[in-house]
């Protein structure tokens, strides 16, 4: 907004625009940044854009932008520079090539009709993780933004910096208190609601529960809440989410996904993505149900990091990092033995390259908290707001706001351990609402309803893309032939579902690009 308190033009364009490309370090016309892409001006060098209206407030200077989650792209006389928001969640792709770098939010903007190599390492990363590590793709020469990291082209070359991220200086006070944490909160939604109309993806979860909560108290209309289930969840999602929305007085609506769609979900979702990670496919149904309405999407990204205490306490390093490559358990079930070494041995190695790039972690008091946030939440699951949903909608990821971060790990690790901080959050604005049951608590096993991708029709689906094309090479001998009972059992396991759903990914990424892909196959992954 400007100092007379109305949008700009540019502001405008930016809440319906999700998507930026450009290059840095050529000259004349190939330096602008095209695709329509709204970019908020901080001074006469310097702009900045992100998949929602920037505040006018986080607008004073490149710093400031950068905290507000803002890609910064800085352009001198003989050197421009890219500068990557606090978070690191919103993902930005660098081609770099001779003294030029070609940058995009959307990585198939870098791919677009020309020749690709596979990045071997990224696609065990994404079997046995969930998603590419260490600033990694699936492609060769094609790196995503880390927190905090600049591209600089100079002299005719271009090199990548990493600056001390601040979430590391962030020092743990017994004096911090939840109360801090609910400011900052509701500081963050007053200023996105200063600028968009706020939509609610309310799952049967706190995250989502306490951003619905917020947005309620601090916006001036209340945000319209939908729900759907997940492929690993279960119907209580509904059920619990449909009571938060009725406790919150909120217009709710359930989607329903259809299983004759599934076969298009996932080719919609891995397309989305960018073929960087195989999760939460089952959000395609919900996308395409608001695709009509206006207004910022807020998710619930690192709540459960933040606030949670999943991953604060307990364990050793060493068992936590195995715990990162979880989806390897089992995965003799799925993967031929020596296809299960080469990926382990790859994402082992991408481990040791995180505790090389990363030392300051280790130590840190959130060893854990932020270890899983660079290895998992940021590389993986940040695809979904800003890889799927900010494809037709702003996005907001409020408990990733620099103050809503700073205020969270103030309060020492111990304090967050079983979750505690979610219903003392909940309950500063409502008590009874505090006292609601999440679905997971109330998960009974077996689980009692059916999921989408275990209906004889997706099991189909899915046995086609992962049998049809090169991955199938990847299977454990005789999987292909065993009947549908076998892969629905398969299909119904966290870790075995994964393997399947990326080996489809995988196969999907070879129809993408065709004969355009060079270089060594999937038998890289053998070896």
């Amino acid at each position: 907004m400007n100092a007379e308190g109305q949008r700009s033009p540019e502001s405008q364009t930016a809440s319906r625009q999700g998507h930026v490309v450009g290059t840095i370090g050529a000259a004349g016309d190939d330096r602008r940044e095209c695709d329509g892409a709204a970019l908020a001006r901080i001074d006469a060098h310097t702009t900045a854009w992100a998949p929602r209206t920037i505040h006018s407030s986080h607008l004073t200077d490149a710093e400031s932008a950068r905290r507000a989650d803002a890609l910064v792209i800085r352009r001198g006389e003989d050197r421009d520079e890219l500068r990557s928001g606090v978070s690191g969640a919103v993902p930005v792709y660098v081609a770099a090539e001779g003294g030029s770098a070609q940058f995009s939010s959307r990585l198939s903007s870098l791919t677009a009709d020309a020749p690709v190599r596979a990045d071997w390492d990224g696609w065990a990363h994404v079997l046995a993780a969930g998603a590419p590590l260490n600033g990694r793709t699936t492609f060769q020469g094609i790196r995503r933004l880390q927190p905090w990291e600049s591209v600089i082209a100079e002299a005719g070359s271009v090199r990548f910096a990493r600056e001390r991220w601040p979430w590391l200086d962030i020092e743990p006070d017994e004096s911090a208190r939840i109360e801090d944490v609910a400011d900052a909160l509701t500081a963050e939604m007053r200023r996105l609601a200063d600028d968009h109309s706020l939509l609610s993806l309310l799952s049967g979860g706190w995250d989502s529960r306490i951003l619905a909560l917020y947005a309620r108290h601090a916006a001036t209309a209340p945000p319209r809440a939908f729900t759907t289930s997940s492929d690993t969840g279960i119907v209580l999602e509904e059920l619990i989410a449909s009571q938060a929305a009725h406790r919150l007085g909120l217009e709710h609506e359930v989607v329903v996904p259809r299983i004759d769609r599934f076969a298009d979900d996932i080719r919609a979702f891995v397309d989305a993505v960018d073929h960087q990670t195989s999760y939460h496919v089952w959000l395609v149904p919900l996308l395409e149900r608001i695709a009509g309405f206006d207004g910022l999407v807020l998710d619930g990204l690192g709540g459960g990091l933040m606030l949670g205490g999943d991953f604060t306490v307990g364990g050793d390093r060493p068992s936590r990092i195995v715990g990162l490559m979880k989806y390897l358990n089992g995965a003799d079930q799925v993967l031929r033995p020596d296809a299960v070494r080469g990926i382990g041995e790859r994402t082992r190695g991408a481990f040791d390259e995180f505790d090389d790039a990363w030392p300051e972690v280790a130590d840190h008091p959130f060893e854990a908290t932020l270890t899983a946030y660079l290895n998992r939440t940021l590389p993986g699951i940040s695809q979904s707001p800003y890889g799927l949903v900010a494809k037709e909608h702003p996005v907001a990821t409020p408990f990733l706001a620099d103050e809503v971060a700073r205020a969270a790990l103030r309060i020492p690790a111990a304090a967050h351990a079983g979750g505690a901080l979610y219903p003392r959050l909940t309950a500063l604005l409502d008590p009874q609402l505090a006292t609601m049951p999440t679905a997971q608590s109330m998960v009974p096993w077996p689980r009692p309803h059916p999921r989408r991708i275990t209906a004889d029709e997706s099991v189909e689906v899915l046995r086609r893309l992962v049998t049809e094309g090169p991955a199938a090479a990847l299977l454990a001998d005789g999987l292909a032939e065993e009947g549908t009972a076998h892969w629905r059992r398969l299909l119904s396991r966290t870790g075995t579902q994964h393997l399947l759903r990326s080996l489809a990914m995988l196969n999907l990424w070879f129809d993408a690009y065709g004969d355009r892909i060079a270089g060594p196959g999937v038998e890289e992954l053998m070896s």
